[in-house]
C-alpha cells in the first residue's frame, strides 16, 4: 500500500457518513428520502464495525431500490476496497463519478486504487479531484509523489508544500520532498524537511546522511560533520557514509581524515569504484602523484573493468609524463565505456601535454559530434582551439567561440566555460559580452583568478576604470590567498601507504 493515501477505506467511511442526509441531489438523480439514508446508515455503521461482507449485501439491496445514489456507489467501493477487489471497488467510484463528478469520496477512493496500481488514469483522476477540493492534502500528496516518479521535482515540490500533515506524517513522502527540494536548488528547505526526515526515521542513518549531504551543499559543512561523526566512528558504517564523511572533512581541509575515512571506506568496500576515485583525486588535488598512481591501480586490482578508474590513473601518467601509458588507459576507459566520452576527452588532453595539438583537436571534434550535449567536450574542445592563440576572427576562434557558446547554454552553472567565452571576447574587442561572462563566472566561483584577471581587462577597455580599480584590489587579495594556501599544501604531507590490507 502506499505510503500517501494508505489510509483510504475509514477516510472514505468518514466522508461518507459526514455526507449523509447532509448533500442535495446531483442533477437528474432522485432525491435523498428516509429509506435511502437509513440504508446508507446501516452501510457505513458495517463497514465501521468491520462487517465488510455484510455491508455489501446491504449496499447491493439499496443499490436495487436506489440505483442512481452515487453515495452507495461509493461505499460499495469502500467496501469492496475492504475486501481487497480492487478492480470492482475502482468500478464502483467510477460508477459514482459519473452519476455526480464532483463527489470527494468517490474522486478520492478512484484515484487512490489508480495510485496505488501507477494507473496512468490517476493523475487526471487526482486533479480532478483537486479541481472540486483545492485543499485535498491526500491528492497533493499523491501528485507530490507521480512528480517525483516522472522526476519533475519543481511539480512535486509545489504539490508537497500543499500536502500539509499528509507529508509530514509520512517518512516516504518526506524523503521525495527532500530531494526535490535539494534538486531544484532550495537546501535552506530541503534541509528543514531533512530534519523532520531525522526525527520520523528515529535518527536513522541514511536520513542522517541525506541531511548532511543539504547542509554540506549549504555551506554549512562543520553543521554537517556533527552529524555524521557518530555515525561514521561506528565499526559497521558502510562505504558510501565515509565517503561522504570524507568529502565533507576535505572541504574543512582536514586532509588527515578525509584520507582515514576513504581507506576505511575502501575497506568496507574493496569493489566499490567511488572510493577509489575519491581518494586518488584527493591525491592529485594536493599534487601527490605517486600515490594518486598507487590508489588506482589498488583499485584497478579490484575494479578491473572500471572505465572511471583507467580515466584517473591515464591522468596521473599524463601528469607523470608517462604519456604512453596514458593513452593506453584512456583507450580502455573508451573502450569500457563507448557512449561516454571520459576516456577519448582524457586521451585528447594528453595529446595536448605531449605537444600534439592538432590531434588533440581532431579528436575532440569527433566526439562533441559523438557526444553533442556535452558541456565538457564542448569545453575542452574550445580550450584546444584556442591554446594556439589564433587570430581573433579566424575559423578557430568562432569555432571556440561557438562551442563555448552551446556548452553555456547547456551547462548555465559551467563556470570555467563562461570564463573562458569571456577570455575569448575580451580577446575580440567584445567587452560589454565578456562582461556578462566574467561576471557569471565569478559568481559561480569567487576564487576564479584567471576570470577576475579577464574581468579586470574588460573593465578597463569598457572604460570603467572605478570599478576596475576594486577589481584590482580583489586580484591582490585572491593572489595573496592563493599564496597562502600553496605554503600550506606544501606543509601537507600525505602518507604513503597502501590503501587497505
Amino acid at each position: 500500500m502506499s505510503a500517501i493515501g494508505g489510509a483510504v477505506v475509514p477516510l472514505l467511511v468518514s466522508l461518507a457518513c459526514a455526507a449523509i442526509g447532509s448533500r442535495p441531489a446531483a442533477a437528474g438523480q432522485a432525491p435523498q428520502t428516509a429509506d435511502t439514508t437509513s440504508d446508507r446508515a446501516a452501510v457505513v455503521a458495517a463497514l465501521r464495525g468491520g462487517q465488510n461482507d455484510a455491508a455489501l449485501g446491504l449496499v447491493d439491496r439499496a443499490l436495487e431500490r436506489a440505483p442512481e445514489d452515487p453515495q452507495l456507489w461509493a461505499l460499495k467501493g469502500v467496501a469492496l476496497t475492504a475486501l481487497s477487489r480492487e478492480p470492482e471497488a475502482l468500478a464502483a467510484y467510477r460508477r459514482a463519478v459519473s452519476i455526480d463528478d464532483r463527489y470527494v469520496p468517490a474522486l478520492q477512493g478512484a484515484a487512490e486504487i489508480e495510485y496505488r496500481a501507477r494507473r496512468p488514469e490517476a493523475g487526471p483522476t487526482l486533479e480532478r479531484l483537486i479541481a472540486v477540493d483545492p485543499e485535498n492534502e491526500v491528492a497533493h500528496g499523491m501528485l507530490g509523489a507521480l512528480a517525483f516518479d516522472r522526476r519533475d521535482c519543481g511539480a512535486a515540490v509545489a504539490h508537497f508544500e500543499q500536502g500539509g500533515d499528509v507529508v509530514n506524517g509520512s517518512a516516504a513522502a518526506l524523503d521525495q520532498f527532500g530531494h526535490c527540494l535539494y534538486m531544484v536548488g532550495r537546501l535552506e528547505d530541503a534541509v528543514r524537511v531533512f530534519e523532520r526526515l531525522k526525527t520520523a526515521t528515529q535518527d536513522d542513518p541514511a536520513a542522517v546522511m541525506k541531511l548532511a549531504v543539504a547542509l554540506h551543499a549549504g555551506g554549512r559543512s562543520r553543521e554537517a560533520l556533527v552529524l555524521l561523526r557518530p555515525i561514521a566512528a561506528r565499526p559497521d558504517a558502510d562505504g558510501a557514509l565515509l565517503n561522504l564523511a570524507a568529502e565533507v572533512h576535505a572541504s574543512l581541509n582536514e586532509v588527515a581524515e578525509a584520507i582515514a575515512a576513504l581507506r576505511r571506506a575502501i575497506a568496507a568496500a574493496p569493489h566499490d569504484e567511488a572510493h577509489y576515485l575519491s581518494l586518488a583525486s584527493l591525491c592529485l588535488e594536493h599534487e601527490s602523484y605517486d600515490l594518486a598512481l598507487e590508489i588506482a591501480n589498488v583499485g584497478l586490482h579490484n575494479a578491473p573493468e572500471s572505465a572511471r578508474l583507467h580515466t584517473v590513473r591515464g591522468v596521473v601518467h599524463a601528469q607523470l609524463g608517462n604519456h604512453e601509458r596514458a593513452e593506453e588507459d584512456f583507450e580502455r576507459a573508451s573502450r569500457l565505456e563507448p557512449e561516454r566520452p571520459v576516456g577519448r576527452v582524457g586521451q585528447s588532453l594528453a595529446l595536448q601535454q605531449a605537444g600534439r595539438v592538432e590531434e588533440s583537436v581532431e579528436l575532440l571534434r569527433r566526439e562533441s559530434q559523438r557526444h553533442p550535449k556535452d558541456a565538457a567536450t564542448l569545453f575542452l574542445l574550445a580550450r584546444a582551439l584556442a591554446s594556439a592563440g589564433p587570430a581573433a576572427g579566424s575559423s578557430d576562434a568562432r569555432e571556440a567561440e561557438q562551442a563555448l557558446q552551446r556548452a553555456v547554454t547547456l551547462a548555465p552553472d559551467f563556470g570555467e566555460a563562461h570564463a573562458e567565452l569571456g577570455r575569448l571576447d575580451v580577446r575580440a574587442g567584445k567587452p560589454a559580452l565578456a562582461l556578462v561572462h566574467l561576471r557569471r563566472a565569478l559568481d559561480l566561483d569567487p576564487s576564479n583568478r584567471q576570470a577576475m584577471y579577464q574581468l579586470l581587462l574588460a573593465l578597463r577597455r569598457a572604460d570603467r576604470l572605478d570599478e576596475a580599480a576594486e577589481v584590482k584590489a580583489r586580484l591582490r587579495q585572491l593572489m595573496e590567498q592563493e599564496r597562502n594556501d600553496e605554503v600550506e599544501r606544501n606543509r601537507l604531507q600525505l602518507i604513503k601507504a597502501p590503501p587497505s590490507p
